[in-house]
């Protein structure tokens, strides 16, 4: 109880840092001024998670930086171990603005809610498989005006080293744009809530594997590459960091 207590004052301890950003973000979106608007959200996700980080005493080792494209719009695809992993992703993802898809039931966290719809966060209704399609149409729209997405195709936390099973359809959020897939593996997020463990700094690692094109790729490829992103995520993660 303590734990989670302490979790949700971080959290919104955290938004403070963004507090400069908002009347610009929104003066920006008021204006369709998408350029300006996703690099201040671009800035404050980032400023955001390295808080969070700062704060829980988090060592983040991070490999393969130099993959993440100068440019944008990519899909980025990770595990998922933790509700950590959107925080280290905030902090380490940094190159270009992405938002993330999320559960609807972050909405109801107060402040923090807020705070998601601001940077753009699309929110996906699980119990209604309908749902699926408005979200898929809202990230397509973002897409195509440069805001990169990030998905967690597992679509729950393992809470453990292990993967869970990989929903293949997470990957047409990408493909249906013809945007680059970035696969992205975490390991040890879970150690930080899940699982907490005494070492301190808490250690975790986030390796960014080369971009998968798609705008070429064969119907035959196409079929074949969520197999790939899979296989590529579950080859960097680390059960025991040394």
């Amino acid at each position: 109880m303590f734990r989670k207590l302490r979790i949700v004052i971080l959290l919104l301890s955290g938004l403070k840092n963004i507090k400069p950003f908002i009347k610009p973000i929104d003066a920006a979106r008021a204006n369709n001024d998408d350029k300006t608007e996703f690099e201040l959200i671009k800035k404050v996700v980032n400023r955001w998670g390295n808080f969070f980080l700062k704060a829980y005493n988090v060592d983040v080792t991070i490999e393969g930086k130099e993959n993440i494209p100068n440019e944008g719009p990519v899909l980025f695809c990770a595990n998922h171990q933790s509700n950590a992993d959107s925080i280290v992703a905030a902090a380490t993802l940094s190159n270009i603005p992405f938002t993330f898809i999320s559960k609807k039931e972050t909405l109801k966290i107060p402040f923090y809610g807020v705070w998601l719809q601001r940077v753009r966060c699309i929110f996906l209704d699980r119990s209604n498989t309908k749902d699926a399609i408005r979200t898929l149409k809202v990230a397509e729209d973002l897409i195509s005006r440069g805001m990169s997405i990030l998905v967690f195709p597992e679509g729950t936390r393992s809470k453990s080293p292990e993967m869970g099973d990989f929903k293949y359809a997470a990957l047409s959020y990408g493909t249906r744009s013809k945007i680059p897939v970035v696969p992205v593996s975490l390991s040890n997020t879970y150690t930080l809530f899940e699982k907490p463990s005494n070492e301190s700094p808490a250690r975790v690692k986030i390796r960014i594997h080369p971009a998968i094109e798609t705008a070429a790729l064969s119907r035959p490829e196409l079929k074949a590459l969520p197999k790939q992103v899979e296989e590529t995520i579950r080859s960097g993660i680390e059960e025991k960091l040394s």
